[in-house]
């Protein structure tokens, strides 16, 4: 726990996290129409919003309380 806790804390973390979600909710837009349902879009968007969701709270997790002083590692 404590190594995710640290890959977390890395600044470059939220560009990676910034791309990733990029690519991840513009991938059913540009895709080339296919078998997809919009029902399957839908649930598939619903579960990525879910998941970056929860990448969101683990950083800040990871940051800790943004009123203790000795936070400079985070992306400050």
């Amino acid at each position: 726990m404590e190594t995710l806790r640290k890959l977390l804390k890395h600044p470059e973390f939220t560009a990676v996290l910034l791309l990733c979600c990029t690519a991840l909710f513009g991938w059913p837009f540009i895709s080339i129409p296919g078998p997809s349902s919009p029902a399957a879009m839908f649930v598939y968007l619903f579960l990525v919003w879910g998941a970056v969701i929860a990448l969101l709270w683990l950083l800040a997790k990871a940051c800790g309380d943004p009123s203790v002083e000795n936070n400079s590692e985070c992306g400050d």
